[in-house]
């Protein structure tokens, strides 16, 4: 299976397609009683403001993107995560496994001080329950309980200026609603499952 979908991957690379831009919308803003809720449409507008919020990060990250590429775009966030561990930010990050399979490995790597958790590529007993395969499709960032990101949004440059989807930030108290792993006894031991 894995074989299949890496050779797909290559074919769907090799293709001379025309791509086409997405739509650069700006972000819109709106204030909901305590809480600043904006909207993303256009990625790299999500893709800055997610990585300012990680720059400005005190306490404690927790990510989680269904899939990362291992691209330009996905570096930027690698190395923000990284940063904000080396100034002493808790960081946890989940990704799926098997829709990462096409990224190289070493792209999966990451200092002791990031936990990380893969959701693994294969799960056994998705063969005899399929509703119980163990995907992560979700997407959302949050940052020491003050900024929250949630929408559609995958992290890649393509999902930066070709791709239209729907992202949203919540800042305020009610991101204090969105639950998130135990940080104090981590999400892993930055192993990768």
């Amino acid at each position: 299976m894995a074989a299949g979908v890496i050779g797909v991957d290559a074919i769907r690379k090799s293709r001379t397609t025309k791509m086409h831009q997405a739509p650069d919308t700006p972000p819109r803003e709106l204030k909901v009683s305590e809480n600043h809720l904006t909207t993303y449409t256009y990625g790299a507008h999500v893709y800055s403001a997610m990585l300012q919020a990680i720059n400005e990060a005190t306490d404690y990250i927790y990510f989680a993107s269904y899939i990362w590429k291992g691209d330009e775009v996905g570096q930027q966030f690698k190395d923000a995560f990284i940063a904000a561990a080396n100034r002493g930010v808790t960081v946890c990050l989940v990704f799926d496994g098997f829709a990462n399979l096409v990224v190289p490995g070493e792209f999966k790597t990451f200092p002791d001080k990031v936990e990380v958790l893969q959701f693994p590529t294969v799960r056994y007993f998705a063969f005899v329950d399929v509703r119980r395969t163990g995907r992560d499709h979700r997407k959302m960032l949050i940052v020491d309980g003050d900024v929250g990101f949630v929408g559609g949004y995958n992290i890649g440059s393509l999902y930066a200026t070709q791709w239209r989807d729907t992202h949203v930030r919540l800042q305020g108290e009610a991101v204090g609603s969105w639950k998130t792993p135990s940080l104090t006894s981590g999400i892993g031991t930055n192993a990768v499952a």
